[in-house]
């Protein structure tokens, strides 16, 4: 989604959602506001928080930030008690996205802390893991894909490059962008003399 800021006010406008005299937005002397939760320590999400911050305060949206430690943002995420979250996303080894997105996948028993209710992607996400072919596999996961890109109960913001630093010496290293992490090929791996 483009940054655009007529376009927000345009349809905040129609939605009801005035500016008061100072400039945040109420619908029925109800203010349009909500909190963002996100872990703290983390300079980049921090700093994310705050620009997102002043993008809605520039639309008249009252968002506040809430920055919560690592142990106990995680009780927070898995029961859904949040208006929105700030947080990373790292594509697993398999492409496999049913435990982060079927309506029967919420905690406890998954991973879908959007809480995305939609059976049709339920649907694909379920035949694809079902799929032997891996033609019908990627098939199933491109339009699973697009399902989730038109529901966007996620919107993706920043990326992160990862950068592997590996001696000279070590030969047969090949990266891995997935949670398999750096040490996927460890078996290809040999050290040899300069």
């Amino acid at each position: 989604y483009d940054y655009d800021t007529t376009t927000a006010n345009r349809l905040l406008d129609e939605a009801g959602w005035q500016r008061g005299a100072n400039g945040m937005r109420a619908k029925a002397g109800t203010p349009l506001a909500f909190t963002l939760i996100t872990q703290s320590g983390f300079a980049i999400r921090e700093n994310v928080s705050q620009s997102l911050q002043q993008a809605f305060r520039a639309i008249g949206v009252d968002m506040q930030i809430r920055l919560i430690d690592g142990t106990a943002i995680s009780s927070l995420w898995f029961k859904g008690e949040f208006d929105a979250m700030l947080h990373w996303w790292q594509m697993g080894a398999d492409p496999e996205l049913t435990l982060f997105f079927a309506h029967d996948r919420t905690p406890p028993a998954g991973r879908n802390i959007n809480f995305v209710n939609d059976t049709a992607l339920s649907g694909l996400l379920y035949a694809s893991d079902r799929a032997i072919e891996t033609t019908t596999r990627y098939d199933l996961l491109r339009r699973a894909q697009r399902r989730i890109a038109e529901l966007a109960p996620e919107i993706v913001l920043y990326n992160t490059a990862k950068v592997d630093a590996v001696p000279v010496t070590l030969q047969g290293f090949t990266g891995n962008p997935t949670n398999a992490g750096p040490f996927w090929n460890v078996h290809a791996w040999e050290i040899v003399a300069r």
